[in-house]
């Protein structure tokens, strides 16, 4: 009889593979082991790498980098200042040395009943506008070229009476900061003409515009005070009372004039009972300062407001004093005032050069 567990052995022996099968079985085992162990490393790797870039990220998002600085906004760069033009006794144009008071001719009118009521520099100093009373039909607004001395005419402006002191007076120009327009009163109007005589239009009752260095307000004498504006006539304020203004070169003050009554005069004086007095201001109209005053002058007729120099560190101001014009200088504070001209200055303008 064969016992069972001798089939059973000799069956495990018939089935159970070489040696060096089962060695070769182990050897694939233990490399997919490590193969595992290897990829699992990188890819661990791979996720830590991941969220370091992130990490990263996220805390560059939350820092300003700095930035390309953008240029500043060029400025205009100041003029330095040239001769001061003034309409002379014989109703000329002359151009006054402010260093020595040296007077030299520009203009000389095509008559005696032909003088020039006003003028302004432009910009780049090359040109002058000016106003004449020569006809009844109407102030011709003219630009003369400095350098060829020769004039056209620009428009001619509504009448006025020369023959009213204040009206007379009226007639004044500025030409704006970019030299493409001019504001000039007269007959008790603002208008703004484009530098070639086009496109003239009114823009407010009113007297003495000045522009705004930037150009986009006009300060001028209205019925009531010195008003300011926009260029194109809207969105007026009343300043403060007071004639003549004109805007500084820096864009932050207003100068402009008054003439009270001497409260100081004797009995029965027969002078002039008027004080010329200076005074400059914010663009708001706060800070109200006296610069300067002369008694017994007046200003009638043939007298000009403040007029800044170029670089805004002076302003010359013209009046009659008794039968006398004098043009006189100061610091742009109101100090070291001194008469540059006691025969030729009025309405005078600063030149401009580059």
């Amino acid at each position: 009889m064969i016992d069972e567990r001798d089939l059973l052995q000799d069956a495990a022996g018939a089935i159970a593979p070489p040696r060096d099968v089962i060695d070769g079985l182990v050897r694939r085992r233990d490399r997919t082991r490590r193969n595992r162990r290897v990829g699992s490393a990188v890819v661990a790797i791979v996720v830590v790498a991941a969220v370091a870039v992130g990490l990263a990220e996220s805390f560059g998002a939350g820092r300003t980098t700095p930035a390309t600085p953008t240029p500043a906004p060029t400025m205009p760069a100041y003029h330095h200042n040239g001769d001061i033009a003034v309409v002379n006794s014989g109703g000329g144009l002359v151009a006054i040395d402010p260093a020595t008071g040296q007077s030299s001719p520009l203009l000389v009118p095509c008559s005696i009943a032909c003088d020039i009521q006003s003028l302004d520099w432009s910009p780049d100093g090359t040109k002058i506008a000016y106003m004449t009373s020569c006809t009844d039909l109407g102030t011709p607004l003219f630009v003369l070229d400095v350098g060829t001395g020769t004039p056209r005419t620009l428009t001619r402006a509504p009448r006025f009476d020369c023959r009213n002191p204040r009206l007379s007076s009226d007639s004044t120009m500025d030409w704006s900061p970019d030299g493409s327009r001019l504001a000039f009163s007269s007959g008790g109007a603002i208008y703004v003409i484009d530098a070639d005589g086009g496109h003239l239009r009114r823009q407010a009752a009113g007297s003495h515009p000045s522009w705004s260095p930037d150009g986009s307000r006009i300060v001028f004498m209205g019925d009531r005070g010195i008003t300011l504006m926009d260029a194109d006539g809207s969105h007026r304020v009343l300043l403060t009372k007071g004639i003549q203004p004109a805007w500084s070169p820096d864009g932050t003050k207003i100068a402009y004039v008054l003439d009270p009554l001497n409260p100081n005069l004797p009995p029965n004086y027969q002078g002039d009972p008027y004080i010329l007095q200076l005074w400059v201001m914010n663009v708001d109209g706060s800070n109200r300062t006296l610069l300067f005053q002369q008694p017994g002058c007046c200003l009638g007729a043939r007298t000009g407001g403040p007029a800044w120099s170029p670089d805004g560190s002076r302003i010359a101001v013209t009046f009659l004093h008794g039968d006398t014009t004098q043009l006189i200088v100061m610091n742009a504070d109101g100090s070291h005032a001194r008469v540059l001209s006691a025969a030729d200055g009025i309405t005078p303008a600063w030149r401009p050069v580059p």
